[in-house]
């Protein structure tokens, strides 16, 4: 075991009459010393040639404390099989400026994201979810790039794949813990691509191959392979399935907004389903509702699409009352969804479990969740109600990478989306339609 000491020696005054302050090293009973940039007066020390400069001393607690992590981190074990005088050595080299051992992956993470989030806001905010994530995994704030090898992220992988606690500041600044459910293949994958987005960034930025620096050598993605994706499950419902759920009677009624999670869970679904499969992510976000029309760019692609992924959905009579209901009195956006749950990633797995409150209530035997609600309109829509293809596709707001070319020189036709939005609503609530017509016929 190594230890560090704050060291003054009488002997080594010099003709000004400081001394120069090293830092002692002791392993296996043996001594040896490292030298700092450091001097001191009479002033500093006491008559035992300790130091009492608090400043400096704080100073060199922050070398012991660098010079200990790289012990723990780089060597482990192995400190053992280090002389003195090599593990001085080694040292010195790790704890350089141009050691990867300073550079603080986090710290940096966070500085790319800020750069990045004025021309990628989604982007941006995808990869600060990993960065604490990663944070959550490491149990500290701090992680040298260093320490990012092929085990640690294996393990890393093994964490996502599991369910676990984490700590988050609410709406009113105070922490709390949530629990978070294991994540599924697709999400590894993500959360793993993320990683080596920013590793490689920072690889980027540090190493200098033109001159040869190379700060960070290490890579540790040549001995992890990433997941791959798993083939995505259907997520359909058959129409009596979302009929019962957007129709499901109240659970229970609590809470400052009138209802619980289970019956919050069915209105967003109801309206994802209504507004064209729109997800939680834009529920949450979107501040645009003019002239009866909800416009927003979908958070999962607008970084990817020219036209920053663009939309705009008509509001039908049928949901209106669940926009009022939610309404953000304050005007600062459509709902007030942000103002129960303090980011989306929270509201989300809040809807998402009372859903699986709805789905035991109704006794429907499956995994129940938000992507049921856009998944089955397009199904609905392309065969239920034999809307085209392209239109489903305009819709959900994807791109057919095969016009891409062609919709550049296309003006885009919302009414395309309103047509197919209407005949979806008809077919799934048949009543409601004849309803309609009749009142037309009476003002008539």
């Amino acid at each position: 075991m190594a230890t560090f000491t704050i060291s003054i020696q009488k002997h080594q005054k010099r003709l000004d009459g400081k001394y120069p302050v090293s830092i002692r090293l002791t392993i296996k009973r043996k001594l040896t010393y490292l030298k700092t940039e450091y001097y001191v007066g009479e002033k500093q020390i006491d008559k035992d040639y300790n130091l009492k400069d608090r400043f400096l001393i704080r100073l060199l607690n922050q070398k012991i404390e660098l010079y200990e992590d790289i012990i723990i981190k780089k060597l482990g074990k192995k400190v053992d099989l280090y002389s003195p005088t090599e593990l001085k050595e080694y040292l010195i080299k790790a704890a350089k400026p141009g050691s990867d051992e300073t550079i603080d992956f986090v710290a940096f993470s966070r500085t790319h994201i800020e750069k990045i989030k004025p021309k990628q806001k989604s982007r941006a905010g995808v990869l600060q979810r990993t960065v604490n994530s990663f944070v959550d995994y490491f149990g500290r704030d701090r992680i040298s790039i260093s320490e990012i090898t092929s085990k640690i992220l294996a393990e890393y992988q093994e964490y996502l794949l599991n369910p676990r606690t984490i700590i988050r500041l609410n709406q009113h600044g105070k922490e709390v813990t949530y629990n978070k459910p294991a994540c599924i293949s697709a999400g590894v994958h993500d959360y793993m691509g993320n990683i080596r987005t920013l590793f490689n960034a920072a690889k980027k930025e540090f190493n200098d191959d033109d001159k040869g620096e190379m700060r960070i050598i290490h890579n540790p993605f040549s001995n992890y392979e990433i997941p791959k994706k798993k083939t995505t499950q259907h997520r359909n419902l058959d129409v009596q399935s979302v009929r019962s759920i957007i129709s499901c009677p109240d659970i229970a009624v609590s809470g400052s907004h009138g209802t619980n999670r289970g019956n919050l869970a069915r209105d967003v679904f109801a309206l994802s389903f209504f507004l064209v499969g729109m997800n939680t992510v834009d529920l949450y976000k979107v501040d645009n509702y003019k002239a009866g029309r909800l416009n927003y760019q979908r958070s999962k692609t607008e970084d990817r699409r020219e036209d920053s992924a663009l939309i705009s959905i008509k509001v039908e009579p049928e949901i209106k009352p669940l926009m009022e209901k939610y309404k953000d009195r304050t005007g600062n956006k459509v709902f007030c969804f942000y103002q129960m749950y303090s980011t989306q990633e929270i509201f989300n797995t809040a809807i998402n479990k009372g859903l699986k409150q709805i789905a035991e209530t109704l006794k429907l035997d499956i995994q129940l969740s938000t992507y049921f609600a856009r998944h089955s309109w397009a199904t609905i829509a392309r065969n239920d109600c034999k809307i085209s293809k392209d239109d489903v596709h305009l819709a959900l707001n994807h791109v057919d990478e095969g016009l891409k070319v062609t919709d550049l020189y296309i003006a885009k036709d919302w009414t395309h989306i309103d047509n197919a939005n209407r005949k979806v609503i008809d077919f799934l609530f048949p009543k409601a339609k004849k309803v309609k017509a009749e009142k037309s016929k009476q003002s008539n």
